[in-house]
């Protein structure tokens, strides 16, 4: 077990700490155990005579508990085991009991916390800011100027790569965790600065809505990036007390080994020291976009995650499909609505006098504009969009504008299980194909044009 005064809360490592539980009655004793693959606390203690545990819950939305020098809140919890045993019987009726819950994630305080935002640490992000004029004066300041973090305040240099003001959120950016080091016994004096991403508030952010802050950020760089990637740690900016400091931790899924790349689909390209790539910068005013409280798209970005982790390429499929169906849906008319309209207001008293009753035919007449506009099915609405294309980036999709009536039978054939045979490789080559489609459209929900998110496919 471990004391929790110095310990760092990495996502990547696993802490097996003390805590106490306080229930209605009383203060438990209780085993906080985090590593990457579960969150677990372990409730037990002895129940005797004026000392009750209460009801056992299934599911609670949150539990509070007390270590060493750390509070913890735990998040969405699940029991997987209770059990309670009669231990003696006189001259007191003893029983002990224990319960075992699962937790989604755990805000870690020390200190009255109160949350504005959060950093988040991970080696992903040097491969997406890629070697920068601000990295370079960085540098610089430590070999000839001020010496920053050993001779100077941590402060003495602007260590921000860029910052943008969103809205109704309030700060989004990049800066650099500027460290001194120094140790005789290594022989070693120096400063490091890893990058980190943080979300800062204008508002407080309240516990509850921490993690889901936190997911739409990380569904914002995991798709730039091109995969899942690992997070080393997510410190919360605090707003209370210099010594006061907070902490989210998570279980991650496994990564796979392809997803410690060292390249991202779609790099930050900001004020680049050298640019090797040619690639298209991202616009910053499309991160003011996504990170706005008004932005609608949020869900399908955290959505495509999902369905990219799934193992079964029939169902990342569907899942990319319906994504893809939904971003590119347009209405076209058969016939001019307003003239329409005018035509189903004359007749609808000859069609009540003819059939005799005024709600069937109300009934029957208000479907017609519905039907007037139903003239594109999916596959026509796909294609609308794929004209839009550039058409000499459309080599960087699997697939042409001949296949799409074919991949949108798949998809039927598929979903309401009929019969088909689709060989491996051109199940997978459909997959990719609408991926990258659907890929260019949630890009398009942030304001990238059309021909840069195209250019970025072959990157997938």
């Amino acid at each position: 077990m471990e004391l929790d005064r110095d310990l760092k809360f990495d996502i990547d490592k696993s802490y097996d700490i003390d805590v106490t539980v306080t229930v209605e009655g009383g203060v438990y004793f209780g085993r906080l155990k985090l590593s990457p693959e579960n969150i677990t606390l372990r409730i037990s203690g002895d129940l005797i005579q004026g000392r009750t545990f209460g009801s056992v819950e299934l599911k609670l939305d949150f539990v509070e508990c007390a270590g060493f020098s750390k509070n913890y809140l735990l998040y969405n919890l699940h029991c997987v085991y209770s059990q309670v045993a009669a231990l003696e019987f006189n001259p007191d009726y003893i029983r002990h009991i224990e319960i075992e819950y699962v937790a989604s994630y755990a805000l870690i305080f020390k200190g009255d916390v109160e949350i504005f935002g959060f950093k988040l640490f991970s080696p992903v992000l040097q491969h997406w800011i890629g070697y920068t004029e601000k990295q370079d004066e960085i540098v610089r300041d430590q070999v000839v100027g001020k010496r920053v973090g050993i001779h100077a305040p941590l402060n003495a240099i602007d260590s921000s790569e860029f910052n943008i003001t969103v809205d109704g959120l309030g700060d989004v950016g990049v800066a650099y965790n500027i460290r001194a080091s120094t140790s005789v016994f290594q022989f070693n004096v120096g400063v490091n600065f890893p990058p980190y991403f943080q979300i800062a508030t204008d508002e407080r952010v309240a516990s509850k809505d921490v993690m889901e802050l936190y997911q739409k950020a990380y569904s914002f760089l995991s798709i730039l990036h091109g995969s899942d990637f690992p997070v080393e740690r997510i410190q919360l900016i605090s707003g209370g007390p210099i010594h006061s400091e907070g902490l989210l931790y998570y279980s991650q899924p496994e990564l796979k080994r392809h997803q410690f790349r060292t390249y991202s689909f779609f790099p930050l390209g900001n004020k680049p020291r050298l640019d090797t790539s040619g690639l298209p910068k991202f616009p910053l005013d499309s991160m003011s976009v996504y990170f706005s409280p008004n932005y609608a798209f949020s869900e399908k970005w955290s959505k495509y995650l999902k369905y990219r982790r799934m193992l079964n390429v029939e169902e990342r499929f569907l899942g990319y499909f319906r994504l893809l169906e939904s971003l590119t849906f347009i209405t076209k008319g058969y016939l001019d609505p307003e003239l329409l309209d005018k035509q189903i207001k004359r007749i609808k008293p000859i069609m009540v006098r003819v059939f005799g009753s005024k709600k069937n035919v109300v009934s029957f007449l208000s479907g017609i504009p519905r039907f007037n506009n139903s003239k594109y099915n999916t596959a026509k609405c796909i294609l609308e969009f794929y004209k839009k294309i550039p058409v000499d980036l459309r080599k960087y999709l699997r697939l042409t504008d001949k296949d799409i009536e074919s991949v949108c039978k798949l998809r039927n054939d598929i979903s309401h299980a009929n019969e088909y045979f689709e060989a491996v490789d051109d199940m997978h080559d459909k997959c990719d194909f609408i991926e990258g489609l659907l890929m260019i459209a949630l890009l398009q929900t942030i304001d990238i044009p059309v021909a840069t998110a195209a250019r970025m496919i072959e990157r997938l």
